[in-house]
């Protein structure tokens, strides 16, 4: 895809506030593309538009913001799925009017959309999570799982449906031992993905591929409690190919590789082989195994997303992403970057605040405005 270098900023609301506000600015651009061996590039534009319009802010009914730690958003296409304690609301964009609403029951444990099917995890009965989905076409709901142990934050592609699974671990307790599955929605077949009995998180699917960070190489003694950014919890990142009914291993350094996302014959991720907590941002062929490094810097680069050409993370290098931390007196102020894999090129996106959690379609970057009271959800159009 082959995209103009402009952006149009929308943030979608549910309280209205500062309706219509346009300001236009241009911004700066900071070079950070690294080869593998970690000397620049040449070849970063230096300058760009932006035009930000300042729509109304994504808040629930009670005006305290979204629940950042239980999942904010999912996004496929136009398609932006969000939450609230009622249920799921879609929007198509640009527009902010809300298209959908869909009540759930019991408390949410993960969700995720791919064209018209939502899936998500629920607690009904307080005592182990299901899977069930929604098709926006016809309206109907189905449930996946009957299973008295535990089924947690699915993801899908198409007709595949990936989730974390206790149903294996002999005790499910902390740190847990969690397997994944993989549901066909065509055939209704249920398999098991992983062999070995350790904790498998942040995974995504694509491309008939399923990519997660995997705990198989730590042992009790080697895990350091709430430490899920310390580069000595050595997790790696695994590779399934449905077609091939093959398991890989694609990144096993001795420290930690994580947050890993999918797209095609490529496999971003975390990497935190420079044994601090500041990730580098890495960039994986699974055609030629070739790897290299998108950021490698001494600042943290974390929640890489990947779609066609184009990689978008969260990047600290003008300011931590922690809402109410000041650091010498410099308020948080993180950013999304996007990547140009063809043209080796990277860009800032976004201004002034903390700004996390991106996501990237086929003509959308979505992220959050992160604040104590507030967060919102901003979309950005990039355009051909």
């Amino acid at each position: 895809m082959k995209n103009k270098l402009a952006f149009i900023v929308i943030a979608i609301s549910l309280l209205l506030s500062g309706c219509g506000q346009k300001i236009e600015s241009s911004s700066e651009l900071s070079s950070n593309d690294i080869s593998e061996n970690g000397s620049p590039q040449e070849n970063v534009e230096d300058s760009s538009s932006f035009i930000f319009e300042g729509f109304e802010t994504l808040m629930d009914d009670s005006g305290s913001g979204f629940n950042i730690g239980g999942g904010v958003y999912e996004h496929d296409g136009d398609n932006l799925l969000t939450i609230d304690s009622t249920g799921f609301i879609i929007y198509k964009l640009p527009n902010k009017t809300p298209i959908k609403r869909i009540p759930i029951e019991g408390e949410e444990r993960g969700f995720d959309i791919s064209g018209d099917i939502i899936v998500w995890s629920s607690l009904k009965n307080q005592a182990n999570p299901e899977i069930y989905i929604y098709n926006l076409k016809t309206s109907e709901q189905k449930k996946i799982t009957d299973n008295p142990s535990g089924q947690y934050y699915p993801k899908i592609w198409k007709n595949y449906i990936v989730w974390q699974d206790d149903r294996n671990a002999a005790v499910k307790t902390y740190p847990g031992q969690w397997s994944l599955y993989l549901y066909n929605l065509d055939t209704g077949e249920e398999k098991l993905l992983t062999k070995t009995l350790a904790p498998h998180a942040t995974y995504n699917i694509c491309d008939n591929k399923v990519v997660w960070e995997d705990e198989r190489n730590m042992h009790g003694d080697d895990l350091l409690r709430s430490g899920d950014n310390l580069p000595e919890n050595n997790k790696d990142i695994y590779l399934y190919d449905i077609k091939a009914d093959r398991e890989t291993a694609v990144a096993t350094g001795p420290f930690m590789e994580c947050m890993p996302d999918i797209y095609g014959n490529y496999i971003v991720w975390e990497d935190r082989n420079n044994g601090t907590l500041a990730a580098d941002i890495v960039l994986y062929n699974i055609a030629n195994k070739e790897k290299k490094y998108i950021t490698k810097d001494d600042y943290h680069q974390g929640n890489p997303k990947i779609f066609e050409n184009f990689v978008v993370w969260m990047d600290e290098r003008n300011g931590i992403s922690t809402n109410d931390i000041f650091i010498d007196g410099k308020a948080p102020n993180s950013d999304i970057f996007i990547y140009d894999i063809e043209k080796g090129t990277e860009r800032n996106l976004t201004g002034e605040g903390p700004q996390i959690l991106p996501s990237i379609s086929s003509k959308w970057v979505v992220y959050v405005l992160s604040r104590q009271i507030g967060s919102r959800i901003e979309a950005l159009e990039y355009i051909e």
